[in-house]
């Protein structure tokens, strides 16, 4: 693998500093020095603000950190783009409300339409990309990122490499299904639970979750109350790709979340849940220690992610397993003659 400046200078300022650049080329004023990047450039712009071929691009002004704002690029006199740079997980930037006032206030002022970008070259969960199109923003996500540079034809190196770069992010993310290798690579961690949220049926998210440990890809979804304790059962998978240890769990949070779930209730719960696994064929699995938390472990379930003898993950019997896992939970329900309710989405 040949040396590549974006894999060493992974940090979003890097990001930042490239699309800048190639923004800045979208100007008239650069046009005759090199004709290819101009013409991308011009591209980016119109995908940016949602226009075709047709509408033409000559004045471009960027700007970075305006008003702590990634990108600011006004074009034409007619439109004024903001732009959220994201290369992970996590959603759109948590910045001061008067912030976003102050960027609809500047177009106003000078009669400019204004267009808020998130753009993407990251992997993230399609439940979150929703909340980001309720907030306003549009997604330009790394798919479309790579189509619009697929277009160059030129050889400068610094368009090379980030092409390059994001080509790698891309076949990372799609070799779940031909690797096993889901529990020691970020990028294909991300790529198994891409796939496994187009089989939801019901709210579910996933994330990275920084922690004292390292942190861990995490996944949850099925929620089911427990009325009479107050509190709700959950599906959880943790994936600690720095670690190579994924984990199917059962998890308990309490539906008020200013107090925290005890020992004394979790191995009540685990006492009587646990004949219920050898009925639905899985093996369940009680914590070395039950700890006490606004949500807290319950259990875990062996045994449910094979790897087949050409080294892929067997996705069809996990999903397998999945199904006897919500069966079981719907089963202890019922045992406890305890409606339940699916969870509403927390408001963030």
């Amino acid at each position: 693998m040949e040396p590549n400046l974006f894999r060493i200078a992974t940090r979003g300022l890097a990001q930042d500093a490239f699309f800048t650049w190639l923004l800045q080329w979208a100007d008239d004023t650069h046009k005759k020095r090199d004709q290819e990047i101009s013409k991308v450039a011009k591209s980016f712009v119109r995908l940016l603000i949602g226009k075709g071929k047709s509408t033409s691009v000559r004045q471009v002004e960027v700007r970075k950190q305006w008003q702590h704002i990634d990108m600011c690029v006004e074009v034409d006199n007619k439109y004024f783009i903001v732009i959220d740079d994201k290369m992970n997980t996590g959603g759109p930037s948590e910045e001061p409300e008067d912030v976003g006032l102050k960027a609809k206030d500047y177009a106003e002022e000078k009669g400019l339409e204004l267009v808020s970008i998130y753009l993407q070259t990251g992997n993230e969960s399609q439940t979150r990309n929703t909340q980001i199109e309720e907030k306003g923003h549009t997604i330009v996500n790394r798919k479309a990122i790579i189509e619009l540079l697929s277009s160059y034809t030129g050889d400068n190196e610094i368009f090379r490499e980030f092409k390059d770069y994001l080509d790698e992010i891309e076949h990372q993310t799609n070799q779940f299904s031909a690797s096993g290798k889901i529990t020691s690579d970020k990028r294909i961690a991300e790529g198994f639970f891409l796939e496994l949220q187009n089989h939801m049926k019901e709210w579910y998210d996933w994330k990275y979750v920084s922690n004292r440990s390292g942190g861990y890809l995490g996944f949850w979804y099925f929620w089911k109350t427990l009325a009479y304790l107050g509190k709700q059962l959950y599906i959880q998978i943790d994936n600690n790709y720095l670690t190579g240890k994924v984990e199917l769990t059962i998890r308990i949070n309490n539906t008020n979340w200013n107090k925290k779930v005890p020992t004394t209730v979790l191995q009540q719960i685990f006492t009587e849940i646990r004949p219920l696994g050898e009925r639905h064929g899985l093996t369940l699995r009680k914590p070395l220690q039950f700890r006490a938390g606004n949500t807290a472990l319950l259990l875990m379930i062996d045994d449910v992610f094979h790897i087949d003898k050409d080294g892929r993950l067997d996705f069809d019997r996990f999903m397998d397993s999945l199904k006897r896992l919500e069966n079981l939970i719907d089963a202890y329900c019922e045992s406890r003659r305890v409606r339940s309710y699916p969870m509403r989405r927390p408001v963030e």
